[in-house]
């Protein structure tokens, strides 16, 4: 399964992330190593879905392993459970697609590379 505008939605109500509708996909800056994608639910409710690439999205042949993005997942999980208003909690970990949903960020957060 690879996560795109087209497939996000279905994957988070097929991992029981969004209940069953009709939600719009769109994608998040930054995806040079990842797939990122904002969906937001017929609900107002916005999901971010994750999903690493074996090859990064630059000109020459960048090849890194799928699993960071489990790393990552299990990363937030664990900065979740210090400091629960620092990150977004992990709503989901589908290992075997190495993509993850997470709760979206308040508006007034930044990225850290800002």
């Amino acid at each position: 399964m690879i996560l795109s505008v087209a497939t996000a939605p279905a994957w988070l109500v097929a991992r029981g992330v969004l209940p069953a509708g009709d939600h719009r996909a769109e994608p998040l800056g930054g995806g040079v190593s990842g797939e990122v994608l904002r969906v937001t639910a017929e609900d107002g409710r916005r999901v971010v879905a994750k999903q690493a690439l074996a090859r990064l999205r630059v000109a020459d042949e960048w090849l890194a392993p799928q699993r960071r993005a489990l790393t990552e997942a299990r990363a937030l999980r664990a900065v979740r459970a210090i400091a629960p208003d620092a990150v977004p909690a992990v709503l989901d970990l589908d290992e075997a697609a190495f993509a993850f949903s997470l709760e979206h960020a308040p508006d007034t957060w930044r990225p850290w590379q800002e």
